[in-house]
């Protein structure tokens, strides 16, 4: 099976041009191997060599973005600009997004982030972090609710408007099981849903599983992959192993027809296992699924106290582009954040779907947020009760101040950099830059990005 397959210029910029007639600059890549120059596309993992022609044009009209970053084998991004039409058909600029109105807000995904309670004590986790029997933890969440309020969700709903409806918990989104049931059967087939779940049903192992794939979820499993892995960090409530239980719950869905598309398994990666991703990979691939995620741990909370090593950012974006090479040669997705090289990013101006305004997220503390955790910064609106409904007010002028300043063009430190990536999680930049101006996690993350981002390449063309 071909790791990539070949095609010319043209032929790739014809197949943007059919699949995204809107978009521009859609994340292609020229390689520099010897005297022969590629172009590669991660979207649909085509390449194109260039001819000695294509290459002048390109050259002659300073149509390749140009940089001081040293990677060798790594030209950098294409510039679409008229003039190229010669040898790529341009595409219309993204940039010219419309922008959200007070009128009305299009919202695509809401996330409800139902419930803060969790039956694991995963020794990483910001609020629970291994300790046993702990109920919650007041002392990073002041104000918690046990549940999110249905009819406040259903009210919600009706205001927004969404096409998809992401379940999600500061805990385990299952354990408000009955709530998720009562929502999904309200709206049925006029919307899509997923979840993040860590599979740790117990007695309603085969009620849950049922419903999900009858309801077709698609479906993040938190499982940290290797059993020896797993029970080292995701642990139950008296610190046992959770492994049992999670792979109970796998067989339970491998009895339902498309489990491998809408079962993904989501695996943390701490320091010290970074070298561990490629026997990871062909574990899930033994248990029988195929899309794979790998997250690097964020050093918060618990995971500090519990003494858990910081991971190695560049080591393990190189062992992902290496082991992604395997992955597409046995007919398995792996996703990360290192990867832009290897996965369907479409929203490149942006680092996701909440900064990008098509996604908001319902908190505990009923308010609305433009990501999954609630950050002061990103609170864009609000949930009352007013009589017997509940009213959303959303502050139009802060959300498009976020949309405007992470819009990867306008951020500070992407302007020279060759991985599209949209400027990567605006939370962590927060986090790490104390603002909104500046793109990526870290330094440690851009670098690791640039690295992954050479290695999956080079390793493409051999």
């Amino acid at each position: 099976m071909k790791t990539i397959e070949l095609h010319t210029l043209r032929e790739i910029g014809k197949m943007y041009q059919d699949h995204f007639p809107k978009r521009k600059n859609p994340q292609i890549y020229f390689f520099q191997r010897g005297n022969r120059i590629f172009a590669y596309s991660p979207i649909f993992n085509y390449a194109a060599y260039l001819t000695k022609e294509e290459y002048k044009f390109l050259t002659s009209h300073e149509l390749l973005e140009k940089n001081d970053i040293h990677y060798d084998s790594l030209i950098n991004s294409f510039l679409y600009l008229p003039e190229a039409e010669n040898v790529f058909v341009p595409i219309e600029d993204i940039g010219n997004r419309q922008k959200p109105s007070e009128k009305k807000l299009n919202i695509n995904t809401l996330s409800l982030i139902i419930t803060p309670l969790c039956n694991l004590r995963c020794k990483y986790c910001f609020i629970f972090g291994g300790e046993k029997d702990k109920i919650l933890d007041t002392r990073q969440i002041n104000k918690i609710y046990n549940q999110l309020d249905v009819e406040a969700m259903k009210d919600i709903i009706d205001q927004l408007k969404p096409k998809v409806l992401h379940f999600f918990g500061w805990g385990e989104p299952t354990i408000s099981f009955d709530a998720i049931k009562e929502i999904v059967d309200t709206y049925g087939e006029k919307m899509k849903y997923s979840i993040v779940t860590n599979g740790v049903y117990f007695s309603r192992r085969s009620e849950i599983v049922r419903y999900m794939m009858e309801n077709n979820f698609d479906i993040e499993l938190s499982f940290d992959g290797l059993p020896r892995i797993n029970d080292l960090y995701r642990v139950m409530p008296d610190g046992s192993s959770s492994t049992q239980e999670i792979l109970a719950t796998l067989q339970e869905f491998k009895k339902y027809k498309g489990y491998r598309d809408k079962v993904s398994i989501s695996i943390i990666v701490c320091g010290g296992n970074e070298d561990l991703i490629l026997e990871s990979i062909r574990y899930i691939e033994s248990l029988g699924f195929k899309n794979i995620f790998f997250e690097p741990l964020e050093m918060n909370g618990r995971a500090i106290e519990n003494n858990i090593k910081p991971v190695d950012a560049v080591k393990m974006a190189i062992n992902l582009a290496e082991a992604t090479i395997y992955a597409k040669k046995h007919g398995l997705f792996v996703f990360s954040k290192f990867l832009p090289a290897s996965r369907n990013l479409i929203n490149v101006p942006f680092g996701c779907s909440f900064v990008e305004g098509r996604s908001i997220a319902l908190g505990p503390d009923y308010n609305l947020y433009l990501c999954l955790d609630s950050m002061s910064e990103l609170m864009v609106g609000s949930v009352e009760k007013v009589g017997e409904k509940y009213s959303i007010k959303i502050d139009y002028d802060k959300l498009n101040y976020v949309i405007e300043k992470r819009y990867a063009p306008n951020l500070k430190n992407c302007d020279d950099c060759p991985v599209k990536c949209g400027g990567g999680c605006t939370k962590c930049s927060i986090s790490n830059y104390k603002n909104l101006d500046y793109g990526g996690e870290s330094e440690e993350y851009c670098r690791a990005r640039r690295e992954a981002l050479a290695r999956y390449i080079e390793l493409a063309f051999v």
